[in-house]
């Protein structure tokens, strides 16, 4: 895994490790929201972005209760085009967490740099980038923030970190439990979002370890 090493270095800012036994507990506090890309194109019209309901409730909360996670609602998107990711986040979302499951191998500078000012302009406080070339994805995010003033503030940072050496059930695993927000947007971070972009077996893959986080821990070796 790597982390903003811009934003990171120079705040000395690091990610809370939350305990591996997190995922086992339950809690009503916290909601995981799956919707399939086919439901998402038939409802969108009516209902607005995620089609506006849940397909499925599960309970994934921190043990501690004074955990900045509590309340977090959590999204499963499959988007067919990264064009899609930002178009379908909730309006309820303040501020949000992104795990981005992309291959951006043959995707220009401009498409990375394009979803991460729809993202910014939207309220990303974290980055979670996986899949090939997703050190690039972290570096271009990284970039347009910096570039092109999304920070609130000279003292606030949008978190980001990449994870190219890892499965995805790793990479989920620490979106769901390690992904501390910046104090800039801790009273914000009301939402999380796991995208697949273009790859439906990713999104499944994601949207079975969410509804199981028995197999979820199972695969990310906790």
């Amino acid at each position: 895994m790597g982390r903003c090493g811009i934003h990171d270095a120079a705040k000395g800012h690091q990610s809370k490790a939350l305990p591996n036994s997190a995922l086992q507990r339950t809690s009503a506090r916290s909601h995981v929201c799956l919707l399939s890309r086919s439901s998402r194109r038939a409802e969108a019209a009516e209902l607005g972005p995620l089609g506006g309901q849940n397909i499925v409730s599960n309970t994934l909360a921190p043990e501690t209760p004074d955990s900045p996670f509590q309340g977090r609602r959590y999204y499963s998107l499959d988007a067919a085009t990264a064009a899609d990711v930002s178009r379908a986040i909730p309006s309820s979302a303040r501020t949000f967490v992104l795990f981005l499951a992309w291959n951006a191998t043959n995707e220009s500078d401009e498409t990375i740099r394009a979803l991460a000012r729809d993202t910014f302009a939207k309220g990303l406080a974290y980055l979670v980038a996986w899949g090939p070339d997703c050190s690039r994805v972290h570096d271009l995010f990284d970039f347009t923030g910096i570039d092109e003033g999304y920070y609130p503030s000279e003292d606030s940072v949008v978190m980001t970190t990449w994870h190219e050496d890892e499965s995805l059930a790793s990479a989920l695993w620490f979106f769901l439990f390690n992904t501390v927000p910046d104090q800039a947007f801790e009273t914000t971070c009301n939402t999380a979002i796991a995208v697949a972009v273009a790859n439906a077996e990713w999104a499944d893959t994601i949207q079975r370890y969410l509804r199981n986080p028995a197999e979820l821990n199972r695969a990310a070796g906790v």
